[in-house]
């Protein structure tokens, strides 16, 4: 990480004379590896001019509005969706679903709307933690019943206006009996809504529906609005044992267990902790929190907000003057015993045992005798060069961070937060500069 950040400091010094930049950034198609028919096809030149906007809703719609006319085929070798007689639930959102969200090496080859509806989102850039991978069309159940047959998002009834980029939900017998279908709302009228679906005639197609349509059980609402960048305060982890996911009472396979994740759940993780070298998440299984081994599951997207992070120590080294710059001492740090207890503590850099000054992304480590009891991150404020120094390649890279041109996670982002008010901007840019300078 330093060499990156030597050329990019480098890069900086460069431009500081000049006014302006451009930053430009392609759109990103949150993908995987297309399969060869598709890629041959008029229906993935259409999905790559797609061009992303900011709203998530808009970019559903338009990543569904470029498959219009897509059919299914009846093998792999018309994923192209070009076989207009096709009927053999062969699609390229099958051949997704199969290959990347459950690891079969291979396509899922069945009813196909929703897998068309969680493509789509993908292709959007759209969060699993606001419209679910779903192999049904369900709008929302218990995550410990399967959390990949649903969508988990929330049910609109009678009275709500939908609005483009909302789900909607068909019972076909016109009773509410069963959940048969589901597509996206592309827009509506005075009274009607139009939509796009997937395995509508087997292939992907338009519908209008009068808005009092009996057909129609529920229109789904996405949490669009939450997101702003990757989810943070917590992380999800798709469960990745076909047995299922034992969640225990404590971080330990030694705790009794309470319940069982079924295979391919999504689960939400707010803390982890680290025990005889297998990471354990807390979660929470029909509203009693639990510990499960992560090496079970397959890590999806989010972040822990640092400051309620079990596994994250956050160092001000605004007290600590040392040599003429701002940092704190690895003997300082220990003898602080910040952990209350009887511990023997050792800070490690890149797996080595350190003795100089604290630097983000070190680990500490807490033994009892020769027994683990955790290993914790740490992030000194303002560090972000990870030197145990800050100064000013610190807020040169914080500024980077800032104008988008190079990137931060984990306890680094907890280090550019500098002002701890959970944002990273300007703000904190000027407390640290000041700092350094000893104005503030």
């Amino acid at each position: 990480m330093k060499k990156a950040l030597s050329l990019l400091i480098a890069l900086a010094l460069i431009l500081v004379s000049f006014s302006y930049m451009t930053i430009t950034a392609d759109a990103v198609r949150n993908g995987y590896t297309y399969s060869t028919y598709y890629k041959q096809s008029v229906y993935y030149n259409r999905l790559m001019d797609v061009v992303l906007t900011g709203d998530m809703r808009t970019n559903l719609v338009n990543i569904a509005k470029s498959q219009l006319g897509y059919h299914e085929g009846n093998s792999f070798s018309q994923l192209g969706g070009t076989n207009g007689s096709g009927s053999g639930n062969y699609t390229e959102a099958g051949y997704w679903f199969g290959t990347e969200i459950l690891d079969w090496g291979e396509g899922y080859f069945d009813a196909w709307c929703a897998m068309f509806v969680s493509w789509c989102a993908r292709q959007a850039g759209i969060p699993e933690s606001i419209i679910a991978n779903a192999v049904r069309a369900r709008a929302d159940s218990s995550s410990e019943s399967g959390g990949w047959y649903n969508f988990h998002v929330d049910s609109k009834y009678s009275g709500y206006t939908p609005q483009p980029g909302d789900l909607i939900f068909f019972c076909w017998a016109g009773n509410n009996s069963s959940w048969d279908h589901v597509g996206i709302v592309w827009y509506t009228t005075a009274d009607s809504v139009v939509t796009i679906e997937g395995n509508q005639n087997n292939c992907v197609c338009s519908c209008t529906y009068s808005l009092d349509s009996p057909y129609i059980i529920c229109y789904g609402v996405p949490d669009y609005i939450k997101y702003e960048g990757t989810p943070v305060g917590y992380e999800l982890w798709r469960v990745n044992a076909s047995s299922g996911l034992n969640v225990r009472n404590g971080a330990g396979s030694s705790y009794a267990v309470h319940g069982t994740f079924a295979n391919y759940t999504e689960i939400k993780i707010t803390e982890k902790v680290k025990v005889s070298g297998t990471v354990w998440g807390k979660t929470s299984f029909n509203g009693v929190e639990g510990w499960c081994s992560l090496g079970y599951c397959k890590y999806i997207e989010g972040k822990i907000i640092p400051q309620s992070l079990a596994d994250l120590i956050t160092i001000d080294a605004k007290a600590y003057e040392e040599n003429g710059f701002l940092a704190v001492s690895v003997s300082q740090f220990v003898a602080a015993d910040i952990f209350r207890s009887t511990c023997d503590i050792k800070v490690y850099r890149n797996g080595i045992l350190s003795s100089g000054y604290l630097a983000t992304g070190d680990a500490v480590r807490a033994y009892n005798g020769e027994t683990l009891l955790f290993e914790n991150k740490i992030a000194v404020k303002g560090d972000l060069f990870a030197d145990g120094k800050c100064d000013t390649k610190d807020y040169i890279v914080l500024r980077l961070y800032i104008l988008g041109i190079t990137a931060l996670d984990g306890e680094y982002l907890t280090a550019a937060d500098f002002n701890g008010d959970g944002n990273i901007n300007a703000t904190d840019y000027i407390g640290l500069r000041l700092r350094i300078l000893g104005i503030g």
